[in-house]
């Protein structure tokens, strides 16, 4: 009987740590469709790089164009993170950084070349972690991947960007010299979310969608006179998370 009261509250907190996080990705998305809302009707300009990427129509402006209506219009998938803490010492967030052992969150300047450098600069996250399990290389030979957002970075010189870090435990054919473990596909820096010691809400937003059967990890800057919009995604060509998209509305000029 106790086990079975046991097994019954482990599963009931697991709910509603699902439910938490979908809340809270839920608001956000809300306030990033309202704030997108106005940007309907509003000129701007684009800078592709589709033709860098394989699979895409011949016709990549008007894919360039529906995506960006469909993505104002909330008309996309948003990935809700799997799990969600701001505590790096979280025992589930542990528990899904287990399988890298030596994987280690940080960022910092890189000086010299792949056979002789040095990190300088060093910041670390104290803040905002995510954890995504998805085919982000659109590749299911190779299973799921795992994705660790994470934000607050800085030291005493400055603030950094947050991070998406891409591992897989199966990868064998990317081979970064910068990186801590052989998992690691690369990934992306991204405006925070939130920055400084007492986590001060910017106004930018990031996360990850799906749209048309891919993945991407986007983020939208919002500078009151200038707004971009970025999307990044597999390019199976180079092996690399990359810029896909880039809208800039420039808010001045409208």
């Amino acid at each position: 009987m106790k086990r079975k009261i046991l097994i019954l509250v482990i599963l009931l907190s697991l709910m509603l740590l699902l439910i938490g996080c979908e809340q809270k990705s839920e608001a956000n998305e809300k306030k990033l469709l309202k704030f997108l809302d106005n940007l309907q009707g509003v000129e701007y300009e684009i800078r592709d790089y589709v033709d860098d990427f394989e699979g895409y129509q011949v016709d990549k402006d008007n894919f360039t164009q529906e995506f960006y209506n469909d993505f104002l219009k909330g008309r996309v998938k948003f990935v809700v993170p799997k799990y969600r803490t701001d505590d790096i010492d979280d025992s589930r967030l542990q528990e899904y950084l287990s399988k890298y052992p030596k994987f280690k969150f940080g960022r910092g300047q890189i000086i010299g070349d792949e056979e002789d450098f040095i990190i300088v600069n060093k910041k670390y996250p104290h803040y905002n972690f995510k954890f995504y399990q998805l085919d982000f290389d659109n590749d299911n030979a190779n299973g799921l991947e795992d994705i660790f957002y994470s934000g607050g970075y800085w030291n005493d010189e400055e603030d950094g960007y947050s991070s998406y870090v891409i591992l897989n435990k199966k990868n064998t054919d990317i081979i970064n010299p910068y990186a801590d473990t052989k998992a690691s596909m690369g990934g992306v820096l991204v405006q925070p979310e939130y920055e400084g010691k007492d986590k001060k809400r910017t106004k930018d937003y990031t996360g990850i969608i799906r749209y048309r059967d891919r993945y991407y990890i986007y983020e939208v800057w919002d500078w009151d006179t200038m707004v971009i919009i970025k999307f990044y995604t597999w390019n199976k060509k180079t092996k690399k998370c990359l810029t896909f998209l880039k809208y800039t509305i420039d808010l001045e000029v409208n």
